[in-house]
């Protein structure tokens, strides 16, 4: 019986402590290939990292190596340069956190989307609203 206990304890805790995680996401639902560009705040970096470049480096490769999509770093103007296939999709902010989290836009400046022989722009202000929540801890913004 204690064993039992035991196990059970092992069970229900693990799944009681998840956190949940927020994403906001570019979804290329257009029927061509598009190119977008993120710009991240340096100040913002700086002060997460504490000014150590090889760490903001660092979350640069996981952000480009976890979208698995073609990218081209600028670290000098910390600018990431993805190209993004029709039906494709490119992950732009994961934020842990509890129940209720929106995603946290703090560490990108700007988002440009080059498509259909045009460029839309997005600054931190309009991420708010240029992403839309589609389900618990996912916004989307959506490419047509």
């Amino acid at each position: 019986m204690k064993l039992f206990i035991i196990f059970y304890f092992l069970l229900l805790v693990p799944s009681c402590a998840m956190d949940y995680i927020c994403s906001a996401e570019i979804v290329n639902n257009s029927h061509q290939t598009i190119n977008v560009s993120v710009k991240y705040d340096r100040g913002k970096l700086d002060s997460l990292y504490e000014y150590k470049s090889e760490k903001y480096l660092k979350h640069f490769q996981y952000i480009n190596e976890a979208s698995g999509l073609s990218v081209i770093f600028d670290t000098v103007n910390l600018i990431s340069n993805f190209i993004i296939p029709a039906g494709k999709k490119l992950e732009v902010s994961h934020t842990p956190g509890g129940w209720g989290v929106t995603p946290d836009y703090s560490l990108l400046k700007e988002i440009r989307i080059l498509w259909n022989n045009k460029i839309t722009l997005y600054n931190n202000q309009s991420f708010d609203t240029a992403f839309k929540r589609k389900e618990r801890g996912l916004w989307e913004l959506v490419i047509r």
